[in-house]
C-alpha cells in the first residue's frame, strides 16, 4: 500500500510532492485535474508566494542586522575609548572603587550580549559616569556621558527595524510551516478524492507521490526558501 508524504516531512519535501502531483493530475486532466486544482493548487500557491516573501524578508533582515552590528562595534569602541579616558585621569589605578562603581565589573559587561539591549546598559553607565564623586572626573563627566548616549542612541535606531525585521521572518517561517502542514492535508484528501472516483491505489500514486513515512518530525527553523 503506498503512503502520501507524511506532515512531519520537511517544508521542501511535502512541496516537491505537492508539486509533482499538480504536474500529474495537468497530465491527466480532466476530473482528476479539476479535483486537484480544488484540493491541492490553492494551499501549494499560497505556500509558495509564502516562501518568496520569506526570501524578502531573509534578504531584508540581514542588512538591518548588519546595520545593527555596525552600530554595535561603534558603540563598543567608544565605551571602550570613555572608560580608557576615565581610568587614565584617575590616575590608572590598580584598584578603585570609584571606577569600580562606574564600570561595575568591567567594560565586557556593557558591551557583551543582545546588540538590542545594549543602548539601555549603555544609558546606565551614562547615569553612573555622571553619578561619580570622583574629584578628578568632575569636569569631563558630562561630555564621556553624552559620548556614550549618543552611540546608544544610533544604535538605538538601529535596533528598532532590526527587531521588526527579525519578527517578520519568524512570523513567515512559523506560516510556511502552517502552510506545508496545509499542503499535507490537501493531499491526504485528494487522495481521498481520487479513490471514490474508483481509482486503485496504484493509479493514485501515480498521481500523488509514493513516500516512505520517516520517524521524526521536522522542526520550524530559519531555513531560507530557495
Amino acid at each position: 500500500m503506498g503512503s502520501n508524504i507524511a506532515r512531519s516531512a520537511s517544508v521542501t519535501r511535502i512541496k516537491e510532492s505537492g508539486e509533482k502531483t499538480m504536474t500529474a493530475a495537468t497530465a491527466c486532466g480532466g476530473e482528476v485535474l479539476d479535483l486537484a486544482q480544488k484540493r491541492v493548487a490553492p494551499v501549494l500557491a499560497m505556500l509558495a508566494t509564502c516562501e518568496q516573501q520569506l526570501k524578502e524578508a531573509c534578504t531584508e533582515d540581514d542588512i538591518k542586522h548588519a546595520v545593527l552590528l555596525a552600530r554595535d562595534h561603534e558603540s563598543d569602541l567608544e565605551v571602550g575609548a570613555v572608560t580608557s579616558e576615565i581610568w587614565n585621569l584617575m590616575g590608572r589605578p590598580k584598584q578603585s572603587i570609584d571606577y569600580d562603581l562606574i564600570v561595575n565589573g568591567g567594560m565586557s559587561g556593557w558591551t557583551d550580549g543582545d546588540p538590542g539591549k545594549q543602548p539601555a546598559m549603555m544609558s546606565l553607565l551614562a547615569q553612573n559616569i555622571r553619578g561619580s564623586n570622583h574629584p578628578k572626573l568632575a569636569g569631563k563627566k558630562e561630555d564621556w556621558a553624552k559620548r556614550i548616549e549618543a552611540k546608544a542612541a544610533a544604535q538605538a535606531e538601529a535596533a528598532k527595524p532590526a527587531e521588526a525585521s527579525y519578527a517578520r521572518v519568524t512570523f513567515l517561517t512559523l506560516q510556511r510551516r502552517t502552510l506545508a502542514d496545509a499542503l499535507q492535508v490537501a493531499l491526504v484528501r485528494f487522495k481521498r478524492d481520487l479513490k471514490s472516483q474508483g481509482m486503485t491505489e496504484a493509479q493514485v500514486h501515480e498521481i500523488i507521490p509514493d513516500v516512505p513515512p520517516r520517524t521524526s518530525r521536522a522542526q520550524p527553523t530559519t531555513e531560507k526558501p530557495t
